[in-house]
């Protein structure tokens, strides 16, 4: 569209203009077009006058600039740990003109290709391709709108463990603003927070920011015991204790192992090396026996092993 009266104050400031499409609509002065025109690439005739009352005929020729083209994400996100998310302009046009919106309007980021953002919120970016057309400057403008999202490192609340089963698991709950990923490995990541199956031992599980926002990790234990052991002086199985306690993981949970009658045979902290198989400093006979563990947590756990010489 053209806008006439832009025209007629920009170039003939004081003059009164009235303007038609051809020479014959202006001698017989009918048909005068609005200010404000939807027309192809032509020309419009104008009838000048000023305060003397002096009139002039102008030719105008109407030039239909393309509009830039351009394309920008519709979302962008920055890590609110480190704020600072830097983008560039596409390549190729005159002007550029990054604006964040504000209560009140929307306020000049930055006027140059590129541009620093450092706050969440809404953004505009201008671009222009800048014309000589009949030796008048043109500007042609076009906009994108643009949101950047708040991301962060997440905050791992807690670890919930299922052990002592056929089928171990771990639930991770964390929160943040980021999308998180999860880890029990720090290698495979996936988008569920749940773990199953999981191998009795010291655990670490890692949650991440999908965007580079930094990675949360919690050190747990996931308690098991071996089915049986072997304790014939070869180095391997040769004693039975807890797996996945440690100094500072159920350090003062208590052991005590049983004959199948029910006789104390040893009792031991769950971090101490572990049952050697024997009793009075005597080897024990490949049996079952069994233990009972009074956890820190408040658990009480029940089980048997087989003792194999």
């Amino acid at each position: 569209s053209f806008d006439l009266e832009v025209f007629a104050t920009s170039n003939y400031e004081g003059a009164s203009l009235l303007f038609y499409n051809s020479l014959e609509d202006l001698a017989a002065e009918q048909n005068p077009l609005p200010a404000l025109i939807d027309s192809a690439p032509g020309i419009v005739y104008a009838r000048l006058g000023n305060s003397n009352e002096c009139e002039n005929i102008v030719r105008i020729n109407l030039n239909v600039e393309p509009l830039p083209e351009f394309e920008l994400e519709e979302s962008y996100l920055i890590c609110t740990d480190n704020p600072e998310l830097f983008l560039t302009g596409p390549n190729g046009f005159s002007t550029y003109e990054w604006f964040k919106k504000v209560t009140n309007g929307r306020e000049l980021v930055s006027n140059m290709q590129n541009v620093n953002i450092s706050e969440v919120g809404f953004y505009t970016l201008e671009v222009g391709n800048v014309s000589n057309p009949n030796d008048q400057i043109l500007n042609c403008v076009s906009s994108m709108d643009f949101e950047v999202l708040p991301s962060n490192q997440a905050v791992i609340n807690t670890v919930t463990i299922e052990d002592f089963s056929q089928n171990n698991t771990v639930s991770i709950d964390a929160t943040g603003d980021g999308s998180y990923e999860y880890s029990l490995d720090g290698l495979s990541y996936t988008d569920s927070n749940y773990f199953e199956n999981v191998a009795p031992g010291r655990v670490t599980a890692f949650v991440r920011d999908k965007y580079g926002c930094g990675v949360s990790t919690k050190t747990i234990s996931v308690l098991g015991f071996p089915k049986f052991f072997t304790p014939n002086g070869d180095g391997i199985n040769d004693q039975w204790s807890l797996i996945g306690t440690s100094k500072t993981l159920h350090a003062n949970s208590l052991v005590s192992i049983f004959d199948r009658y029910g006789k104390k045979l040893a009792e031991l902290k769950a971090h101490d090396t572990g049952w050697n198989g024997n009793y009075n400093a005597k080897p024990l006979p490949s049996a079952d026996y069994w233990f009972k563990i009074n956890l820190e947590d408040g658990r009480l756990v029940k089980g048997h092993f087989s003792l194999k010489r």
